[in-house]
């Protein structure tokens, strides 16, 4: 399981810092869509349990499926984001934004509007939907295929760490997400330290010309973790 996890974690690495290759991505994802045959149900049922409360696939987990089931709709050239958790007819789904990225040796990656938009249960991991979607969606004014910017390794940071740093965010999502689908506003020293440590992560690792789209899309959870951390 940490294999699989890493791998997935240092595909996203790759494709920070530009050195992804069109071969590189298609044999990975042709290696994932063949075990995935074998282990897809399995790693949707794959939860992880939270003291007291429900059970929810781990996020680190969905990440990976989430790239799995949009692969052969999402262009393969596509920047998947952080996930995002959503509420859904009482349902906690966890979102992943898919851009356009152009991603070159040694250069910051060049991200265009997200175009495709995917949702999966956070308890089972099942695919919920998969859709096109346009910057008008989440009160934006970018044309499809705009440069809104570019994403890249934090300055001093080095692969290795961004990788432990994006790992840990992972398992924040994971104790922050049981209180989250409680809607608690009091919690014990721990949450609190979780919502504090996310709030200094995640702005750290998540895209710069992403920012409106995360806060559009997921205004709850980020105001809830805001009033939790304080």
């Amino acid at each position: 399981m940490k294999k699989r996890i890493l791998t997935t974690l240092v595909l996203s690495i790759i494709l920070c810092l530009g050195e992804a290759s069109t071969g590189i991505i298609a044999a990975q994802e042709q290696r994932d869509a063949t075990e995935s045959k074998n282990t897809a149900v399995n790693k949707r049922g794959q939860t992880a349990m939270r003291e007291g409360h429900d059970r929810f696939t781990r996020v680190a987990d969905l990440v990976k499926s989430a790239r799995i089931q949009s692969s052969g709709t999402v262009p393969e050239q596509s920047r998947q984001s952080l996930p995002v958790p959503v509420f859904r007819n009482g349902n906690l789904l966890i979102a992943f934004l898919y851009c356009p990225a152009l991603a070159l040796p040694k250069q910051p990656v060049k991200m265009s509007p997200p175009q495709h938009i995917v949702f999966l249960r956070a308890d089972t991991g099942s695919l919920v939907e998969l859709r096109a979607i346009t910057s008008k969606d989440f009160g934006q004014n970018h044309r499809p295929g705009e440069l809104i910017g570019t994403f890249g390794i934090p300055e001093k940071m080095t692969v290795e760490d961004f990788i432990i740093k994006l790992d840990r965010l992972y398992g924040l999502y994971d104790i922050l997400l049981p209180e989250f689908t409680l809607r608690k506003t009091k919690t014990d020293p721990r949450i609190k330290a979780a919502a504090r440590e996310f709030n200094a992560l995640f702005p750290l690792l998540s895209e710069p010309p992403l920012k409106p789209y995360y806060r559009s899309l997921g205004m709850e959870y980020f105001n809830w973790v805001d009033e939790i951390a304080l």
